[in-house]
């Protein structure tokens, strides 16, 4: 009975997995790692990180169960433009001394490919900090992702979502998207940087006209003052 109690508390002691896990090397524009080209890192007091799509073109061969899956990349050349705006703006937030008080912020920008797949693979990496995608597993670094932003498919948008609310991570997306998105019950930490689409329109009808009424006033100030100035 004893030996059986000992088999047991043997096998419910975790193993030690030979080899070790290296930790991500720091990333920046100039230099990508060459095994994750459509990754870019650059580490802060605070992360955002981005789900972006830079090429568009990936073809995944059909898995087998006897073999590994392999991706075959027939895509587009990286469209680093995508990225820079990124990179851009995240630096000069981080170098405006009156926004962040001795605090720098970095970013984790992905390439997804517009690919379901591919994107479960960044997200993974996102919530990892060891080379491995293992989330919650920490080796010697941690990183405070501030926001997830994406500018992806509803359908995209719901995968990073399903994933993301689990760590509760706020997620932001700059584009225009369909009401499947706006539930809040189902999406609570999603949230859209414009307005829906209905809202829009109105509003620029609203401006259009007090810029056309402003006009109409300011000619008929000057029209005024000249028949003012005519009379004298």
């Amino acid at each position: 009975m004893m030996v059986l109690l000992l088999l047991l508390l043997i096998l419910l002691v975790s193993q030690p997995i030979p080899g070790k896990i290296r930790m991500k090397c720091p990333l920046n524009f100039e230099h990508r790692d060459e095994k994750k080209s459509w990754s870019y890192y650059r580490p802060g007091d605070h992360l955002i990180s981005i789900i972006n799509t830079g090429t568009k073109i990936l073809r995944i061969a059909t898995l087998s169960f006897n073999t590994a899956p392999r991706c075959h990349f027939d895509s587009l050349p990286f469209e680093s433009f995508r990225a820079l705006r990124y990179i851009f703006n995240i630096q000069l937030v981080s170098k405006t001394p009156g926004l962040l008080h001795n605090l720098t912020l970095g970013y984790n920008i992905h390439d997804n490919y517009l690919n379901i797949r591919m994107t479960s693979e960044a997200l993974l990496d996102m919530l990892s900090t060891g080379e491995a995608n293992v989330p919650n597993y920490s080796c010697g670094r941690k990183d405070n992702i501030l926001a997830l932003v994406d500018a992806a498919a509803d359908d995209i948008s719901i995968q990073m979502s399903t994933l993301g609310d689990t760590y509760k991570v706020p997620q932001i997306n700059f584009e225009l998207f369909s009401a499947s998105l706006h539930d809040k019950s189902q999406l609570p930490f999603y949230h859209r940087l414009f307005p829906q689409k209905g809202i829009l329109y109105p509003g620029i009808v609203q401006i259009q006209e007090e810029k056309e009424e402003g006009q109409s006033k300011v000619g008929s100030s000057k029209a005024s003052a000249m028949a003012g100035m005519g009379s004298q």
